[in-house]
This record gives structure tokens, C-alpha cells and sequence, in this order.
């Protein structure tokens, strides 16, 4: 045998001898953490829709920016999608989008009334607020499906949570109360001699009234 074949014989015999020690357990050179490399199927990461460059600013805080977003003409009003970003105005991520065609209406009459977030019936404002008790961030979206009536919806935010609520008010939401940790919105009633009036209703963070204003003419 020449001295060529010699090193081809040992070299082959060195290889078999690695791949029979690796396969049994055997010691080598190779970390125990299996190094995933970047086109593996084992790397996952969850499809965050870009947000739209038509996407209309409504209102930043508390860390989040919220957006209104046009996604064309429902039944009796438009249809919007609600988005959020960060500060940055990055990692957006898509709230709802509003449906009048849903007719499951709440009769505006109930407290903390939970709800779907495909039960949204209009959306054309949103704001942006916080709990002072349990720091949760949530949106207040608000929207009038049928050209008279004003819907109003608290969704949760962060932590992210799809908890929806139905704020039984017919008018616009006011703000957020720090003297009293509310959210104020408008109702409407009609006195007995005719004409109509308006007046406050506060109402917690599980959309609970807490307390009603006086009447006021409007």
C-alpha cells in the first residue's frame, strides 16, 4: 500500500470512528443546545399586519398611539378599523373593526354589558385612558351606527386582553375623571312637557354607574 493510501485508510477510519462516538453519546466538540438556524420551521414569529399609511391619528398616551383607519361603507355608516402602535408609532396591531351590520344592539340601559369585539357597531373616535387603581390601559371607542345614538366600547389593551365592555350611553364620552377614577360620558332623556335634555353619567372600569348628573337643556 503507498504512503497516499496509507493517509486515505487512516483519515476514513478517524471520520467513521467520530460519527459512531457521536451517534452513541460519545464526547465531542458539539454543545448540547442544538443551534437553530434561521430558515428552521422552529423558529416562529407571530404576523403583525403593518399598519396602514392612511390610518388617521385620534389620540396618544400612556405609551400606546390609537388610529382610526377607513375600510370603506357598511349598512347605515362607515366601516373603521381601530389600530394601536407603540410611541414610536411601531409593533402596530389591529383592535377591531367596526360592524353595523351586527344587529345584537344593547339597549343602552345595561351596566358593564360584556361584549364581543366583532359586536363593535360603529367606531369613529377612540381615546385612550388609564385605570389609576389597577394601571390597565384601555381604549374608549366611540361611534354613531344610526344617525342618532352614540355607542361606546372600553376594550382592554394592556395587559393585552380581548375584554370588551358596552357603555350603556347614547352620547360622547367626556374624558376620564381623575378625582374619581371615571369615565364620563352623555345621556339623553326628554322632559314631560317636551324637548330634550342631557346629562353626565360616570361609570368605573367594569362599566359600573357610579353616579349621574343633573339635568342640563341642550
Amino acid at each position: 500500500m503507498s504512503k497516499l493510501q496509507e493517509l486515505k485508510s487512516a483519515s476514513m477510519g478517524a471520520f467513521v470512528l467520530g460519527v459512531l462516538l457521536s451517534s452513541c453519546g460519545g464526547n465531542s466538540n458539539q454543545s448540547d443546545q442544538t443551534e437553530v438556524t434561521e430558515d428552521s420551521v422552529a423558529v416562529l414569529s407571530e404576523q403583525v399586519d403593518p399598519l396602514p399609511s392612511t390610518a388617521q391619528k385620534k389620540d396618544a398616551a400612556y405609551g400606546y398611539i390609537a388610529y382610526i383607519q377607513n375600510e370603506g361603507k357598511g349598512e347605515m355608516s362607515e366601516t373603521n378599523s381601530v389600530w394601536i402602535t407603540d410611541e414610536k408609532g411601531q409593533n402596530a396591531r389591529k383592535i377591531c373593526t367596526s360592524n353595523d351590520s351586527n344587529r345584537k344592539v344593547f339597549a343602552w340601559k345595561t351596566e358593564g354589558e360584556p361584549c364581543s369585539l366583532t359586536d363593535v357597531l360603529a367606531a369613529d373616535e377612540v381615546k385612550i385612558v388609564k385605570d389609576a387603581k389597577s394601571d390597565r390601559v384601555y381604549l374608549v371607542v366611540s361611534g354613531c351606527p344610526d344617525m342618532r345614538n352614540i355607542y361606546s366600547y372600553l376594550i382592554q389593551i394592556d395587559p393585552q386582553s380581548d375584554s370588551c365592555i358596552h357603555i350603556p350611553a347614547a352620547e360622547n364620552f367626556e374624558g376620564y375623571k381623575a378625582e374619581n377614577n371615571s369615565l364620563c360620558f352623555y345621556n339623553y332623556g326628554y322632559h314631560d312637557e317636551g324637548g330634550r335634555y342631557r346629562y353626565a353619567l360616570f361609570y368605573d372600569f367594569n362599566g359600573k354607574l357610579l353616579s349621574k348628573g343633573e339635568p342640563e337643556n341642550e
